[in-house]
């Protein structure tokens, strides 16, 4: 194939590349070519793209990504194939995160250099390994919470269990009878909401059981009172009659 055919040849194939192929031009800092692919990872139409001032196409990526895009075109101009990754602001306004490589078509000190790269898109990748890291974050404070939650219960079984025995070896009608009670009703109280860290950070059973969906919500609800910020208003409100 030859002449026209073998460009038309080519023009398909880049149609057909699973990613956007592009050309630039470094001296005008100027996008010469981009491939069809563009429209729909990123939602520009590519004539559009092209027209781009070179600061408009700047604007695009990523204030945090602008150095690391400077680095791969000297790495390119300087002969060595570049690969990095770069967060794109696509036509919706969301970043999306593109893995390209490019290559030199001419040497450096070439009067009409041109670079021709290749960028997939990666965005669902990044979001999956962010959420498995955030899981397993999660994961290691429950951990720690339960730890945390099974001592702090053991140090308030003795203070209920000393508090009890108190009250048995003193009359009602002693002065520190009152205090005492305090102590115990308080102790009991802190014991519930630890046994509530443990369930938490514990795996669910498996297998059914009947629940009375009012009284674990209403359970849920006492701790969260307890834990949440000032200035979130937390409102409960139970169905009536609520079969279980």
């Amino acid at each position: 194939i030859a002449g026209q055919g073998a460009a038309h040849l080519l023009l398909r194939l880049v149609e057909v590349v699973p990613g956007i192929v592009y050309l630039y031009e470094p001296e005008s800092r100027k996008l010469v070519y981009v491939s069809p692919a563009v429209e729909g990872l990123l939602g520009y139409a590519p004539a559009a793209l092209a027209a781009l001032r070179p600061d408009a196409a700047a604007d695009l990526i990523h204030p945090d990504d602008r150095a690391r895009l400077a680095d791969g075109a000297f790495a390119v101009g300087n002969g060595t194939p570049s690969e990095s990754e770069l967060r794109v602001r696509s036509a919706d306004g969301r970043w999306r995160t593109l893995r390209t490589r490019a290559i030199v078509l001419r040497p450096f000190d070439a009067q009409a250099r041109r670079v021709l790269g290749v960028a997939t898109d990666v965005t669902e990748g990044h979001d999956t390994r962010r959420m498995l890291e955030r899981a397993q974050r999660l994961e290691a404070l429950g951990q720690l919470a339960g730890g945390m939650a099974h001592d702090f219960n053991n140090i308030l079984g003795v203070i209920t269990g000393h508090g009890q025995l108190a009250q048995q070896l003193l009359p009602p009608e002693h002065p520190a009878s009152t205090g005492i009670e305090q102590v115990v009703k308080a102790s009991e109280r802190a014991a519930a909401l630890t046994h509530q860290l443990l369930s938490l950070s514990r795996a669910p059973s498996r297998g059914s059981r009947i629940l009375d969906l009012n009284a674990g919500v209403d359970g849920v609800a006492g701790m969260l009172q307890r834990v949440i910020s000032e200035d979130v208003e937390f409102d409960v409100r139970p169905a009536a009659d609520l079969g279980s």
